[in-house]
């Protein structure tokens, strides 16, 4: 850990005396939030722990002079201090070693004061405080006071202050940490004769505020404190979406804080009634776990910026020693670029930074933001400390894979302009589906390995995997009920609620047709398709529909974007079905034999049987057939494939089948989400070979150069039905 002085002199506190008045306030921060100094110190970049400390001890030093003595007495106090603190921001100086710290930051990052006077005529709400009727008085508390306390140190982190929009992601974050400081400190506050949960959610349980102060454990009083640490872990969860929001200096900490809000709501929610009657208390090892997670964090980020451009990997990280980016690039801004949350409020997007104005990279870009956001969202609800069913669900979705399904989701919804954190809930829960599908086809085609680790019924065993993978379905349908929470309107929530239901029926009618097809090589190819639109494809079309569907978008959009996923869906499956032969790395893990060990047929060997001479469909009965060998099998399925022209034949249908994709996508506002959509349909120039006389190129989504529109693009029709789910981490 770097040394105080170390961190003064790069947060550019060179003078004796500064560096006396930032000891004093790091020495009373450490008194009053050891917690909190701890953290800065382990988890701080260099040059901003200095201000970081100083802010935090300023404003924890306000609070404290309302926290004794007569209401008459704390006014008197508060209001002398305001004037004390005014004169010091408008001289530079102060008789206070904490206040002369705290200006001497406001100088050095040429803070705006708005925040600090802001703060200073919000804190006395706190001294005739009567309680919160409801809701809305909770969040003009948040307003008057807890914003602006989070304000006066985050804005020091951008020279001349940070924007409007990077504020808004601070309040969330206020309102997050306010909220379980309510509930975790509800014991002391008690005793105090405070109480800061509003009435009507105390008369919506039936609880009383007399039950709180005898301390009651009555159910009515569990299912209060339940519901309320409830709202917190939502909050929580939003707080991860605005996380790539925080400069560089600030993301760690910021990460840190946002974890043990969420372990204090849930060891609040574990305790129930009793947080009534005693202190909730920090679980040691669990925080030294986030800081140990948070340190490293530190460490690689220090590690990009040491970089020969000097810059952190994403670009979203500001170094406090220079001015911050023109605009935020983070995971959430990119994710919404070209939508109303692209920018802040009032402001243009900065063409520089839009990737919305760089057709190389705005696509990729966007996939990027959205994969980071997801993935942090997915890690917040199954941490790694996670016990139970949750663990293996963290086992089962982290680390992410490709993530495509809710990539479709939100690229197809922030295309029409729907706000990320709205929809976010839903796109998780498509993973979980798709996650949940492939345990139990693990269990069904007996397959030990999934991305190249032991498979969940390998791990966990056949009878908790088939639990957990039932779990995870229905974790798809609560998504949506989160994202009614969010606020989108109860009547999308039903439409895609239908959808999703339409597709959970057609998903389980095409593993059915899968395993009916086992050894029936005389099904056709027709019928596999069948099968692989409601096994496959109909989820990529569901969650193309489910973001049309939050997004408000009309009938005839929904129809096109279900259209480009089924499309999709299919394509993805012809080509799941080449990589064995042409590319067998690029599976996820998943035994590249299988399909020859369960006897089950491919569109390609469907493919040869139905054009190749006698001769040739005998040997690839037999290669079918030979459980002695797989891979060897394999390899030999994979020179009789290529030699009747199967696996060119399967690639060319999976081309078309992408560039069917895309032409549902025509007529669509042009958006980089909707340059991200049409990007999944492109060809790969070249793979691998995987055997003798195997094709030159194969298809893959996702890379390579994609091939002007063409009409009869040769894919052939399916009727109506799913196939295996993809053997690769989307």
């Amino acid at each position: 850990m770097t040394t105080w002085r170390d961190c003064l002199v790069a947060g550019n506190v060179h003078s004796a005396g500064a560096q006396e008045d930032y000891t004093a306030a790091a020495r009373y921060l450490r008194r009053r939030e050891p917690a909190l100094y701890t953290a800065i110190r382990l988890v701080g970049w260099d040059e901003y722990q200095p201000h970081a400390v100083a802010g935090y001890a300023f404003a924890s030093f306000t609070d404290d002079l309302c926290d004794y003595g007569s209401p008459p007495e704390r006014a008197l106090r508060l209001d002398a201090w305001r004037r004390e603190v005014t004169g010091a921001l408008e001289s530079g100086t102060a008789p206070h070693p904490l206040l002369r710290a705290y200006v001497g930051s406001v100088r050095e990052r040429e803070m705006p004061h708005r925040w600090v006077h802001a703060y200073l005529d919000g804190a006395g709400v706190d001294l005739d405080f009567q309680g919160f009727a409801d809701e809305a008085d909770h969040q003009a508390y948040i307003d008057r006071l807890s914003w602006p306390f989070a304000m006066i140190t985050a804005d020091l982190v951008h020279r001349g202050g940070g924007s409007e929009h990077y504020a808004r992601c601070c309040r969330l974050l206020a309102d997050l940490w306010q909220r379980t400081d309510f509930l975790v400190d509800l014991h002391q506050d008690l005793r105090g004769g405070r109480l800061y949960l509003p009435e009507d959610a105390l008369a919506h349980h039936g609880v009383t505020r007399g039950d709180l102060e005898s301390r009651s454990s009555s159910g009515r009083v569990r299912a209060l404190v339940h519901a309320t640490a409830d709202t917190g872990l939502a909050l929580a969860r939003r707080a991860f979406c605005v996380l790539e929001e925080m400069p560089g200096p600030m993301r760690p900490l910021v990460r840190f804080m946002i974890h043990l809000a969420r372990l204090r709501l849930e060891r609040v929610r574990s305790i129930g009634a009793g947080i009534t009657r005693r202190p909730v208390g920090d679980r040691p090892v669990a925080c030294l776990r986030l800081l140990s997670a948070a340190r490293s964090e530190t460490r690689r980020a220090r590690a990009r910026r040491a970089r020969p451009d000097g810059e952190e990997e994403d670009g979203s990280g500001s170094c406090p020693a220079g001015p911050p980016p023109s605009g935020p690039a983070t995971a959430k801004s990119d994710a919404m670029a070209g939508t109303r949350a692209a920018a802040p409020v009032g402001t243009s997007p900065d063409p520089a930074r839009d990737p919305a104005h760089d057709p190389a990279r705005g696509p990729s870009a966007a996939t990027e933001a959205l994969r980071r956001a997801l993935a942090e969202e997915t890690a917040a609800r199954w941490p790694t400390h996670a016990e139970g069913m949750d663990a293996i669900h963290h086992y089962a979705l982290i680390p992410s894979g490709k993530l495509l399904r809710p990539l479709l989701l939100c690229h197809s919804a922030l295309a029409l302009g729907a706000e990320l954190d709205q929809v976010l809930p839903a796109a998780v829960g498509f993973e979980c589906a798709h996650v949940g599908s492939l345990v139990h086809d693990d269990i069904l085609d007996e397959d030990a390995v999934r991305r190249g680790r032991p498979a969940v019924h390998t791990a966990y065993g056949p009878g908790k995997a088939l639990l957990a993978g039932n779990a995870l379905l229905f974790t798809w349908f609560r998504g949506l009920a989160e994202c009614a929470e969010r606020g989108v309107d109860r009547r999308r929530i039903t439409d895609a609620l239908s959808v999703q239901a339409r597709a959970g029926v057609e998903i389980c009618r095409g593993m059915v047709d899968e395993l009916a097809m086992a050894g029936d090589l005389g099904c056709g190819t027709d019928a596999y398709l069948d099968m692989a639109r409601r096994k496959t494809a109909v989820l990529l079309a569901a969650a193309c529909r489910v973001g049309a569907i939050l997004a408000d978008a009309p009938p005839d959009v929904q129809d096109r974007l279900s259209a480009y996923g089924e499309a999709l869906g299919i394509a993805f499956q012809i080509r799941d079905d080449l990589i064995p032969y042409l590319a067998p790395g690029d599976g996820d893990g998943k035994p590249a034999a299988s399909d020859v060990r369960n006897g089950r047929p491919t569109y390609p060997v469907l493919l040869a049987l139905e054009s190749a001479d006698g001769a040739t469909r005998s040997a690839i009965r037999q290669a079918l057939t030979d459980r002695t060998d797989p891979a060897a099998a394999r390899l030999r399925m994979g020179e009789l494939l290529s030699a009747a022209g199967a696996l060119a034949a399967a690639r060319t249908a999976a081309e078309g089948y992408g560039t069917r994709a895309r032409q549902a996508l025509h007529g669509l506002p042009e958006s980089p989400h909707l340059s991200a959509l049409r990007l999944l349909t492109r060809p790969l120039p070249a793979a691998r070979r995987a055997g003798p006389g195997a094709p030159a190129t194969s298809w893959e989504p996702g890379a390579g150069r994609a091939p002007a529109p063409r009409h009869g693009d040769g894919a052939p029709e399916p009727r109506q039905g799913a196939g295996r789910a993809p053997e690769y981490p989307h």
